[in-house]
């Protein structure tokens, strides 16, 4: 007998390797490119991603743009609140649809949002699979869970609906542990119950992530590191963790203004400008970045046509680099607001600019985000 047959004799058979079970991607090509070297592609399914930056830099809406490609993949998304702040209008405006497959729960520990997120996808799983599943009992609380992993071990999780859930964000969860006796805990001892929490939680939720075929995304804030000198001074709340048991680690920041006009300040303040960096990436090369427009004017969310011209203008591609001029198809528009405007209007002239920028430049660079050099960009780092 051989080596291979003794070992399956006494372990059993191999596991079989984990494949991706889809993709959810994104409306922007160069992000999808950053994020998974496709273009047509994205996010990967099955896996925890963390999405952190300063205030009001996108990362909600990103998050918002994951969820809304699970459903339009005819999977079900739903939302963790722990801020206690999502806002379902405006998530509307982004294109996900709050009707029957969405969730939404707002829990009081973060102890019981996890519990609640890993209720949620065994429920849904149970019902796809068309099995109810052994309740839970003192004797063995887990007895659901392991009878779904039972169920799902060895199944083909790409011919089964995309689960995306978001949890908003580490920052704000209260660890069970500091409803006790508040007051007589010191700082350090708060801080270090929400690290050791995750550490426990987040092992579990990878497991389950990917044994479910489930999609997490984990969103958190910065904080500056107080004492250092050199290099980047921020830090995440929640210590470690995260960042271990994330198969994607991104990092979002402002890095401009983007104006009706292009570069024209007089204009209307339409948007923003957001560098992505890929921290850490396990389904692709790290320390990838790209930039993308974000407006905040109608229609709100990951602008496609600005995106294109951000990265057509500034590549040289598209008519001089400074100036609010745009050169493609041979001809001169001296309006980009026009030519923003007749590239939404018409498909075809759209998919055209985007052959264009995507096949001419390369939207994606290497290493990390580069140091703010102005002071309302230094802010967005600040405490």
């Amino acid at each position: 007998m051989d080596l291979l047959s003794q070992l399956r004799e006494v372990v059993g058979d191999s596991d079989p390797s984990e494949p991706i079970p889809y993709w959810l991607k994104t409306s922007l090509p160069n992000v999808n490119l950053a994020l998974s070297g496709d273009v047509n592609r994205g996010f990967p399914g099955g896996r925890l991603i963390t999405i952190s930056g300063p205030e009001s830099c996108g990362k909600t809406a990103l998050a918002t743009e994951c969820m809304v490609q699970g459903q339009r993949a005819g999977g079900f998304s739903f939302a963790i609140d722990y801020e206690h702040a999502f806002e379902h209008h405006h998530a509307e405006s982004l294109g996900l649809s709050t009707g029957d497959n969405w969730f939404y729960k707002k829990p009081a520990t973060a102890e019981e949002g996890f519990a609640l997120a890993l209720k949620i996808i065994e429920t849904l799983r149970a019902a796809e699979l068309g099995v109810t599943l052994p309740a839970s009992s003192a004797k063995n609380p887990s007895a659901s869970a392991q009878k779904l992993r039972e169920l799902l071990r060895g199944r083909d999780l790409s011919k089964m609906i995309p689960i995306v859930g978001l949890m908003d964000s580490i920052a704000s969860m209260i660890p069970q542990a500091q409803d006790i006796e508040y007051e007589k805990q010191n700082m350090k001892t708060k801080n270090m119950e929400l690290a050791a929490m995750l550490s426990i939680e987040l092992k579990r939720l990878a497991r389950d992530a990917s044994m479910t075929g489930s999609t997490f995304i984990l969103l958190n804030q910065l904080r500056t590191n107080p004492g250092v000198m050199f290099g980047d001074s921020t830090t995440e709340p929640g210590g470690w963790s995260p960042r271990y048991y994330a198969s994607q680690q991104i990092r979002l920041r402002r890095v401009s203004k983007w104006y009706e006009t292009y570069d024209d300040p007089k204009s209307e303040i339409i948007g923003d400008v957001v560098e992505l960096y890929t921290q850490k990436n396990k389904v692709h090369r790290p320390f990838k970045k790209t930039r993308y427009v974000f407006r905040t004017v109608d229609p709100v969310g990951l602008d496609l046509v600005g995106t294109m011209i951000y990265l057509g203008k500034n590549g040289g591609i598209l008519g001089p680099v400074s100036g609010t001029t745009v050169e493609f198809d041979g001809k001169k528009r001296w309006s980009i607001k026009d030519f923003d405007a007749e590239c939404r209007a018409d498909a075809d002239l759209r998919q055209r600019l985007v052959n264009h920028v995507m096949g001419t430049l390369n939207p994606v660079e290497n290493g990390p985000v580069a140091e703010p050099e102005d002071d309302e960009e230094k802010s967005a780092f600040a405490l």
